[in-house]
């Protein structure tokens, strides 16, 4: 569920021409997938706000080491892809 929130709200923002539209995207999905997972461990599974801020390094690393692979990359498939499929 958090995923795909995270995915809905940064394919509503990114627009594929704008760089900074690209960057801004990650950033927010970033935020909706910490903040969702924080969220859900510290109360829907009962974990509690302490031990789910234990979590949110390692959120981190995943969302910036995904943000780097992932803007340039589909920056460089949007541009070798043919304009019927972009």
């Amino acid at each position: 569920m958090i995923k795909g929130v995270e995915g809905l709200v940064a394919g509503y923002i990114k627009n594929g021409k704008s760089l900074t539209r690209d960057l801004v995207a990650w950033i927010v999905g970033s935020f909706v997938m910490v903040s969702g997972y924080f969220i859900a461990e510290a109360y829907v599974m009962g974990l509690g706000p302490v031990s789910a801020a234990v979590e949110i390094p390692g959120n981190m690393f995943q969302v910036v080491f995904g943000g780097i692979i992932s803007v340039p990359l589909s920056r460089v498939l949007r541009k070798s892809l043919p304009s019927i499929l972009a």
